[in-house]
């Protein structure tokens, strides 16, 4: 106490100008108190020290008091989320209760199961085993609700159908077996349509064909892929085919074995054969061949399938795919068919084959087919990044095979053949009863520099009332697709358009040209720029016609 006393006098003068309590500043402000902590203000005076014990109490307090506050605060926000959680689930079941009983009411639910069958049918794909993996939709389907699982498992065809790549897939016998089984089983009675593909002898082979064989009797529509030990596998179901309508096989190799397997199939009319690797695959395979309607064969000679094509009397739909026109084909007699009314066929073009000398054979000049209606033609070309001009060996071919057959023409496609537009008119012109008419030009300009679709070609099949003096080009013509690839004249189009579309039938029989009733025009990327800016502009006119009647189908890659 003496020292203290002893010591005050001693700071009273250098308190004067440096303590800041002496100077007026209130420490239980916040801003004042921060700027004494900056003047380094040291406490010493009794006043000081009591005002600061003050302070310090009294903060304290305040700090309890918030303390007690806060915890007050904590009890009643525990209160108000245990109220919450109890809010929200009870929320939660009422939404649930209330989805329930909405659900009662979904329209869904009045559909008879019949009908919701149907829907399932439409819905859910073959099964697929793949390298990919298992694609199932009927399985995802009946895991959706009780009622569904129980219409697709008493759906017997939606089980009935599946297609299994042993070559690709990573599964082993323990799941393909469960997955055929089930199928199997589940499609009951319904005919079965599958395909397989194995190209190596393995048990997961054999386990397939150990579990489908007996189920022979309900086979309808079969695609076999591999080599020629998947038929051998299957030899037990010779004369147990009573359902069997469409038969596909493709082996890639093997002998000259002669194949029976399907010999007795009393109902089967859609057969393909694809042989790669063997020329000699048609004259193998025996089949009914006098019950075929539908006929494709592919990767072939040209010789071997006419040559099988002559023992095909009921064929009515010919698919010739890629066949090769070959030197045997001078040896192979001319063939009549009377019932087919169908024909389409991809044909290679070889620039280096000295058969072809980079022209286009259209392999009709061995058939007569008096009844042919309609006449797909398409190609294939090598990889090139620069291709001459195709053109047709002789230009008359197809002229010569309508007159050799006496055939009525009503439906030519002509797709990806790169003919030039003179080329195409000599075809058109000699085919005055034609009445579909689809023309697409390659999807990339710069394979064929001379497109079929050209302006000229445009100008040609426009009518001019005016001029009746020459025979009018494709009187009968009624629908039209094109897809062209360069330089396309909108405008052209769509005054060729115009001048064929005559809904006044007393006008019709005046110029002698059946009105369009369809047209349909696809552009590609490239035209993009070209067409882009006036597309909507330019086919006004048609959109007048189609609020008329005219089918106008617009179609665009950008």
């Amino acid at each position: 106490m003496s020292s203290l006393s002893i010591a005050e006098p001693a700071n009273v003068q250098e308190s004067t100008s440096t303590n800041p309590v002496a100077t007026g500043i209130d420490l239980r402000s916040s801003t004042e108190l921060l700027e004494a902590i900056r003047a380094n203000f040291i406490p010493s005076f009794r006043s000081e020290l009591h005002l600061l014990s003050q302070c310090i109490s009294d903060a304290e307090r305040d700090v309890q008091r918030c303390d007690e506050g806060i915890q007050r605060c904590d009890e009643e926000i525990q209160k108000l989320r245990a109220k919450l959680d109890s809010l929200q689930k009870e929320r939660n079941e009422r939404c649930r209760q209330f989805h329930r009983y909405r659900s009662l009411l979904a329209p869904i639910r009045r559909l008879f199961p019949e009908l919701l069958s149907r829907i399932f049918w439409f819905a859910c794909p073959k099964t697929r085993v793949t390298g990919d993996g298992i694609d199932c939709s009927v399985i995802r389907v009946s895991q959706v609700c009780a009622r569904w699982r129980e219409v697709a498992r008493s759906t017997s065809t939606l089980w009935s159908s599946f297609h299994i790549d042993l070559d690709v897939s990573r599964y082993g016998i323990e799941v393909i077996e469960p997955m055929i089984t089930t199928h199997l089983e589940l499609s009951r009675n319904s005919p079965l349509s599958f395909a397989l593909t194995a190209f190596d002898q393995s048990p997961k082979l054999q386990c397939v064909v150990d579990a489908i064989v007996p189920h022979s009797f309900r086979w309808k529509e079969v695609e076999l892929i591999g080599r020629p030990f998947i038929l051998d596998s299957m030899s037990s179901v010779k004369g147990s085919l009573p359902q069997l309508r469409s038969l596909s096989i493709d082996l890639l190799e093997g002998d000259n074995t002669r194949q029976d397997l399907f010999e007795m199939a009393p109902r089967l009319q859609a057969l393909s054969l694809r042989s790669p690797r063997r020329e000699f695959l048609l004259e193998c395979v025996v089949i009914p061949f006098t019950q075929i309607i539908d006929f494709t064969v592919e990767y072939g000679s040209y010789s071997s399938a006419l040559a099988q094509l002559r023992a095909l009397s009921a064929v009515r739909n010919l698919k010739v795919n890629h066949c090769w026109y070959d030197e045997n084909m001078t040896s192979v007699a001319p063939i009549t068919l009377h019932n087919m009314s169908s024909v389409s066929m991809i044909i290679p073009v070889q620039f280096d084959n000295d058969l072809n000398n980079g022209s286009l054979r259209l392999h009709l000049d061995r058939l007569t087919l008096p009844n042919l209606e309609v006449l797909r033609l398409e190609t294939v070309l090598p990889r090139h990044d620069s291709l001459p001009l195709v053109r047709l060996r002789d230009v008359t071919e197809l002229p010569d095979f309508v007159k050799r057959s006496s055939c009525v023409i009503r439906t030519l496609i002509l797709a990806n053949i790169g003919l030039n537009d003179n080329d195409t008119l000599s075809i058109v012109r000699n085919l005055p009863t034609l009445q579909n008419l689809m023309i697409h030009d390659w999807m990339l300009p710069y394979v064929v520099k001379h497109p079929t679709i050209t302006n000229h070609l445009i100008r040609q099949l426009t009518i001019d009332p005016v001029e009746s003096s020459s025979p009018r080009l494709l009187p009968h013509l009624k629908t039209l697709n094109l897809r062209p690839s360069v330089s396309f004249l909108l405008k052209a189009f769509v005054d060729m358009v115009q001048s064929r579309w005559i809904p006044n039938q007393i006008y019709s029989d005046e110029l002698g040209v059946d009105s369009l009733t369809s047209v349909t025009l696809h552009l590609i990327r490239s035209l993009k720029d070209e067409l882009e800016n006036e597309l909507e502009e330019g086919l006004e006119p048609l959109r007048a016609m189609e609020s008329a009647g005219l089918c106008l189908k617009l179609s665009t890659d950008w």
